[in-house]
C-alpha cells in the first residue's frame, strides 16, 4: 500500500528496491554522508536533483545533509526540502527504516514551513 492519495499507483520504497542496484547506490550514498565521506560536487548533486533517486530516498538523504558541516550544502538541502511536497516527506516518514535523523530535522524545521 502506497501513501495517502497514490493507491493503486506503483512506489519505490527501500522495501521494493532491495536487492536491486537502486537499493544499493542509497545505501552507500546515505553511509558516505553519515561517515563525512562524500563529496561536495556529490552532496550538490543530491541536492539538485541530479542523482536519480526515488523520492523518500532523497528526502531522507536530504535531511542528513541539512546537518551537513558544510553550510552551501546545509542551505541547498534546508531549501530543497522545503520544496518537496508533504505527501512525498511523509511517506518517507511512513517507512519503517526511517532515519531517526530525519524525524528530528522535521520535528524542529516542518513547524515553519510555509503552508
Amino acid at each position: 500500500m502506497g501513501p495517502p492519495g497514490h493507491e493503486g499507483k506503483a512506489t519505490l520504497t527501500r522495501e521494493s528496491l532491495k536487492g536491486t542496484p537502486e537499493a544499493a547506490i542509497s545505501d552507500v550514498l546515505r553511509e558516505e554522508i553519515r561517515s563525512g565521506l562524500s563529496t561536495q560536487e556529490r552532496k550538490i548533486a543530491i541536492c539538485t536533483g541530479a542523482a536519480s533517486l526515488p523520492p523518500e530516498e532523497r528526502i531522507e538523504i536530504l535531511t542528513l545533509l541539512a546537518a551537513d558541516s558544510d553550510e552551501i550544502v546545509r542551505e541547498k538541502a534546508a531549501g530543497t526540502l522545503l520544496t518537496q511536497p508533504l505527501a512525498n516527506v511523509m511517506a518517507a516518514l511512513a517507512r519503517t527504516d526511517a532515519a531517526p535523523e530525519m524525524f528530528a530535522y522535521c520535528a524542529a524545521e516542518f513547524s515553519r514551513r510555509p503552508g
